[in-house]
């Protein structure tokens, strides 16, 4: 049997504003018609938010609780099964933005790659969802401060020191990727469109990048190519670089002298690209993986799996070269007492200054 086309109207609003219906399909999951939404108050949520920053709450009739819905949730089985007599206008869904579910910059709803994680990690912190499903009224979720505290996500300590490229031009998302691997004591540097991000590759040292495929400029998917096309050219491969004697069937000639690196020591292997994108479809992840993405996750991205992620790629790229993440490791080491040292000297200096001219004798 094909899929529905049956058409259905849900009722849905914003805080604190009068509800209006959308139309969905009778096979519409949540991700979907969060696009549909997005078109129905473009003047107001489109000028800020991408659809992944979109949350659906829902007020069971039942159970008077409140709860988010997750992006791989049927909607109109959602709807049927708490409203069977139908859906009253005010019981419309609630959209908000995923900021709303924050306490201070805390981790955001997701959805992993795959949708068959169990249920700690198919969405994303302990934020909304999983405090609604425990209870709550409607003022608790709209008041961030009571928000329930996230989980204790922190990294094991034998990971091995990573060094990541953000690549996002979504200010919000952004700030939570980016909190969240400060949080895990993990270095890492933004860059904002895919040019940005190709010439901060350029300077080496990264080993993991976090490719946004919806990027102004140049594409994240543009991006990735440019960056798999220097690795040829340089010869840069998995396992470090080629000086002679591998396979040359991977390489290809210049196509002008600025595609030499000029650090190519710089580069221990193939960098690890991760495409993040707002789109579930298999056709997407294909051409995220032809244009030569390691990997794949869906916005908004599931945090403790990304953590789990970053275990597996940290210490993939220890077994390539693990005598020089040793090396890097305590180059970190002696590179941050070196700015600590630094730090302490420039904060000393004005109150040397003042101390020394409060006891310069005086002109009288």
């Amino acid at each position: 049997m094909g899929p529905s086309h049956a058409v259905h109207k849900v009722w849905v609003k914003k805080a604190e504003s009068t509800a209006t219906q959308v139309v969905v399909r009778e096979d519409d999951l949540v991700d979907s018609v969060r696009d549909v939404i997005l078109r129905k108050f473009a003047n107001s949520l489109g000028r800020r938010f991408d659809s992944a920053d979109i949350t659906l709450c829902l007020h069971e009739r039942k159970t008077n609780k409140v709860r988010m819905l997750g992006p791989e949730e049927p909607l109109w089985d959602v709807i049927q099964a708490a409203y069977p007599n139908g859906q009253l206008v005010n019981e419309a869904l609630v959209i908000g933005d995923i900021s709303h579910h924050l306490v201070g910059v805390k981790p955001i709803t997701a959805s992993p790659t795959t949708t068959n994680q169990p249920d700690s990690e198919s969405k994303i912190t302990p934020s909304a969802s999983q405090a609604a499903r425990k209870g709550g009224s409607k003022r608790d979720r709209a008041e961030p401060a009571q928000a329930v505290p996230p989980p204790n996500l922190s990294i094991p300590l034998s990971i091995p020191p990573i060094r990541v490229l953000i690549v996002e031009d979504n200010p919000i998302n952004m700030r939570l990727i980016h909190t969240f691997l400060s949080r895990l004591n993990v270095r890492r540097e933004k860059a904002t469109t895919g040019e940005e991000a190709v010439q901060k590759w350029r300077e080496g040292g990264y080993h993991l990048i976090l490719m946004d495929i919806q990027l102004p400029i140049m594409n994240g998917l543009e991006a990735t190519q440019e960056i798999r096309r220097l690795e040829r050219i340089n010869k840069i491969t998995k396992h470090g670089i080629d000086f002679g004697g591998g396979n040359h069937k991977l390489t290809e000639e210049p196509r002008d002298p600025g595609d030499i690196l000029e650090n190519p020591e710089m580069h221990k292997g193939q960098v690890i690209i991760v495409a993040l994108t707002a789109s579930s479809l298999p056709s997407d992840r294909r051409r995220a993986l032809a244009a030569g993405c390691n990997d794949f996750l869906t916005k908004p991205v599931n945090l403790p799996y990304l953590q789990k992620k970053i275990l597996e790629w940290g210490c993939m790229q220890a077994l390539i070269d693990f005598d020089n993440w040793a090396n890097w490791k305590n180059m970190a080491i002696v590179e941050e007492e070196r700015e600590r040292v630094s730090s302490e000297k420039a904060r000393a200096a004005p109150k040397s200054r003042k101390k020394k001219k409060e006891l310069a004798p005086s002109a009288d």
